[in-house]
């Protein structure tokens, strides 16, 4: 309910950001045959080849107007099906860490909860932003890590890195910060051997660079991602300033979750007086929470390398400091309920 009355309101209105508005014309014109995967087309005066972004999230989209028509309601209907699906995949990953834990199990509906009051989340998912569809392959990574975890399959390794690749395939290099999940997890639960996250993080980082070998092999492919990488990441990293800090998407994230630690803070308070606390912060769920802070960080403080920054890049980010906020609440919540 509180997703629909965040994401609604503004999503049926007319207009949209215009990062947003153009994504869907380009996969509106795909579509239509007008453009390529690797060639997108927005205007004949303008990107008449779309060289600011991967082509796959523009792809997927084009999918949805060639089944449903050319409505404004189709790019609309498809944003909110991502936050749908992202919050399905939030409530998946919570019950996986938590699967010997049934009273905590039962609250996965508090990182979802977490997750789309942050302001910036329901903005993007209002907008059409790519961060949508890119948060969609990276959740579904840090699933099959956090299966990796428990069972201890490479093939587990392997599919994530295909995810992996298809995060970057969408939005370029940040979609690639879970390539350290491996390591972090290592370092936070010490469940599996040295030499296993050393094979499991160089197999995560194989598959990625193996797919884009294997790509880079069509001409078409090549000329398309270099373009990328020339006009878009590396201009951007030396030329585009948009802030006057490198900073800035610090204080921004700060700003953003500051109404969620200050109720995280006034949970705490409360528990601690009434002394209301399920399965007290054992050293396993302290866990929890330093790997998905961790998570979080490798999400959002490599923006930092660019002065071309906005609040929405920080989207992906927050569905793993939503869930490591939530780990520290819900044994309270838990007392409570």
């Amino acid at each position: 309910s509180v997703l629909c009355i965040l994401i609604l309101p503004t999503l049926l209105k007319d207009g949209m950001f215009m990062d947003g508005l153009l994504y869907a014309c380009i996969s509106k014109n795909l579509s239509q045959g007008i453009g390529s995967f690797w060639f997108p087309h927005f205007s004949k005066t303008l990107y008449s080849f779309f060289d600011q972004q991967p082509p796959l999230g523009f792809w997927i989209q084009s999918k949805f107007f060639k089944l449903l028509g050319n409505s404004m309601y189709v790019e609309r209907f498809y944003s909110f099906l991502t936050a749908l699906c992202t919050a399905f995949l939030i409530i998946m990953l919570w019950r996986i860490i938590f699967k010997n834990e049934n009273k905590i199990k039962q609250l996965s509906w508090l990182p979802v909860l977490f997750w789309i009051t942050i302001p910036v989340c329901f903005w993007a998912y209002s907008n059409n932003m790519l961060e949508n569809t890119m948060g969609i392959f990276d959740l579904i990574a840090v699933i099959l890590i956090a299966r990796f975890f428990q069972r201890q399959s490479f093939l587990l390794i392997i599919v994530s890195g295909i995810f992996i690749f298809l995060a970057s395939l969408t939005k370029g290099f940040q979609g690639m910060f879970l390539l350290v999940a491996i390591f972090f997890g290592w370092l936070v639960y010490r469940n599996i051997s040295f030499s296993k996250m050393i094979i499991g993080s160089l197999l995560l980082i194989f598959i990625p660079v193996l797919i884009y070998f294997v790509l880079l092999q069509n001409d078409s492919a090549y000329q398309s991602l270099t373009t990328y990488l020339n006009h878009r990441v590396i201009n951007s990293i030396q030329n585009v300033v948009e802030v006057d800090s490198r900073f800035y998407i610090l204080f921004r994230l700060f700003s953003e979750l500051f109404s969620l630690i200050a109720l995280l803070v006034i949970i705490i308070l409360i528990g601690k007086r009434t002394n209301q606390k399920e399965n007290s912060a054992t050293p396993f769920f302290k866990k929890h929470i330093l790997f998905f802070l961790l998570i979080g960080i490798s999400a959002s403080f490599p923006l930092l390398v660019t002065r071309e920054q906005s609040g929405f890049y920080l989207v992906t980010s927050f569905p793993y400091y939503a869930i490591a906020f939530a780990v520290v609440a819900a044994p309270y919540l838990s007392g409570w309920i």
